[in-house]
């Protein structure tokens, strides 16, 4: 599919014209407003564009002498909801224009499938069919694709960047965008993604393989980035791995720099060749020179009788990912610097140096300004490294991050472990999100994989927690009230996202109703089911139902049908 057909299915009229002025090809939506009653044959569009509308030029997608024109129906009063839903989709619109994607893929506001181009099935498998009229909700649960980009920007109502698994083993970065109706609800999920199949896998932390010289992961771990600050992390480090600039990767222990590192070399012009990575941390000094660098044959007591090469010989037209780098020896410094500036290593024993073609990513959680300042490490070299600056928050500054990678991690380690159906209840995701995560992404991992083992029971309750994490969470959650950031009535220490928040408020009004250790699914299906019940009960048509709820009519009798529910006669 290409993407005069994405554009056909949008309800926002499109114009296709040529530099004359004369009109080439038009979406459904022009052609029964902006171009109904115009002959088509004598269109220019300096005399048939109507009032009424703005029009949006977009130079590019089909060269330098055809213009793509977007027509914005003005609202007839001062309709905020209507303006702002308007620029809204106009934002995504520009962006699914300008980008370059491998993959689309089009739902309706329920995660109904719409349409797809001709990718998709290529990236999920022939054996997959038809997928026009299916549920992404559905196709998850059928491990078509795992984790649902789509199903995230409708479960959060904010972008969302997944690393995905389909069906037939491929790896999927997916990133979704979610396009509003003016009441708020979404209108269209438009979701693309990228094929990462054939690059190595992004790789878990902590889980090494016997593979030393990269020391990849034999399971895949889930890739979120839906909290703003995740987001503007991961647009930097897709920006920068179009170029050859050196990246110095800054965060706490656990939040995942390798993973980055290995993400901006999956995504450089690099990804075809090998990617290695060497903690300096984990190494003696007395080795690390070794293993950097590589020796001769007889250079040493104890060495190899054919010599070694280097990690960094073992990374020639690829990247070299050193990890803890505020590690490494002040004599070792010297001779990175040469092969940043130079090009040029010598294996220990050699007096002839060899010429390499590698890219260097760094990380620490140190900081290395005041190393520089104690003379700890070479400044030379910190200019040389630092380059492109990447800092990756800490798990407690990304809870919008948590739940989805509670769902996530939930569902790898029932699938490893064998399990049976697990789901999370409301109250432990209100514990989990509002507990510091000291540890990070690798302590929350650990975590789900500890509750997995120990549960036996299909819904994990807070009290299949540990009491310390308990504590915490209520801990943090007082301190963040007595430092003003959460006051709210009857706060009872635990920070909840907005949308479960809401949930509890609305829960708390409802005059006896007590749900003890309901899931949210549960209880959203609960209070969605008394919803439609209520308004049959005022004796409204389906129509006004959906007016009523902001949703369609087809939605409200699929609805009612799903509920067991039926209209007075």
């Amino acid at each position: 599919m290409e993407l005069l057909d994405v554009l056909n299915v949008l309800d926002t009229p499109i114009l296709l014209v040529n530099r004359s002025g004369q009109l080439e090809w038009a979406n459904q939506a022009a052609k029964v407003t902006v171009c109904s009653g115009v002959d088509l044959d004598t269109w220019n569009n300096e005399h048939n564009l109507p009032e009424g509308y703005s029009y949006i030029m977009h130079k590019g997608p089909f060269g330098p002498d055809r213009t793509l024109i977007e027509c914005i129906r003005l609202p007839e009063g001062p309709d905020e909801n209507t303006i702002w839903a308007l620029k809204q989709e106009n934002t995504e619109l520009a962006e699914l224009i300008n980008s370059s994607l491998d993959e689309w893929y089009i739902t309706d506001g329920e995660g109904i499938t719409l349409q797809v181009n001709d990718k998709v099935e290529q990236l999920y498998g022939p054996l997959v069919g038809g997928l026009v009229g299916k549920s992404v909700f559905e196709l998850e649960n059928q491990r078509i694709f795992y984790p649902s980009v789509t199903a995230l920007v409708l479960r959060h109502r904010t972008q969302q960047t997944v690393l995905q698994n389909t069906v037939d083993g491929r790896r999927l970065i997916s990133t979704g965008h979610a396009i509003f109706n003016p009441d708020g609800s979404v209108k269209r999920v438009i979701s693309y993604a990228k094929d990462v199949t054939e690059l190595e896998l992004l790789t878990l932390p902590g889980r090494a393989s016997s593979d030393a010289t990269s020391q990849e992961i034999s399971q895949p771990a889930p890739f979120i980035s839906g909290s703003p600050a995740m987001r503007r992390c991961m647009d930097l480090a897709l920006r920068v791995a179009r170029t050859e600039a050196a990246v110095m990767i800054l965060g706490e222990t656990g939040v995942g720099k390798n993973r980055v590192a290995k993400s901006i070399h999956d995504a450089s012009q690099r990804s075809g060749g090998p990617f290695v990575e060497i903690n300096c941390a984990s190494i003696p000094e007395a080795l690390l020179e070794s293993e950097l660098f590589g020796y001769e044959r007889g250079s040493f007591t104890g060495a190899r009788r054919e010599g070694k090469p280097g990690k960094v010989e073992l990374a020639e037209g690829g990247t070299l990912f050193l990890n803890e780098i505020g590690e490494l020896p002040l004599h070792l410094q010297g001779k990175l610097l040469d092969l940043i500036q130079e090009h040029r290593i010598e294996r220990i024993g050699s007096t002839r140096p060899s010429y390499l073609d590698v890219r260097i990513i760094t990380a620490t959680n140190r900081n290395l300004r005041e190393m520089v300042a104690n003379g700890t490490f070479r400044a030379d070299l910190y200019y040389r490294l630092n380059v492109v600056t990447i800092h990756i928050p800490p798990l407690r500054e990304r809870k919008e991050d948590i739940a989805p990678l509670c769902q996530v991690y939930l569902e790898h380690f029932v699938h490893q472990h064998g399990k049976g159906t697990r789901e999370w209840s409301r109250e432990t995701i209100d514990h989990l999100t509002a507990y510091p995560w000291p540890g990070n992404i690798r302590e929350l991992e650990n975590m789900i994989e500890y509750l997995v083992i120990t549960t036996d029971e299909p819904i994990i309750g807070p009290h299949h927690l540990p009491k310390d994490l308990i504590c915490a969470a209520r801990e943090a959650g007082r301190d963040r009230a007595q430092s003003g950031l959460s006051v709210r009535p009857g706060y009872d220490g635990i920070d909840r996202p907005q949308d479960a928040q809401d949930a509890q408020d609305d829960h708390a009004r409802a005059p006896g109703r007590e749900i003890p250790g309901q899931t949210l699914k549960a209880y959203i299906h609960e209070t969605e089911r008394e919803m439609y019940r209520k308004a049959l009960a005022d004796g409204a048509s389906t129509r006004e139902i959906a007016a009523r709820l902001g949703v369609s009519q087809s939605t409200v009798v699929r609805k009612l049908r799903q509920f067991g529910l039926r209209q007075r006669r």
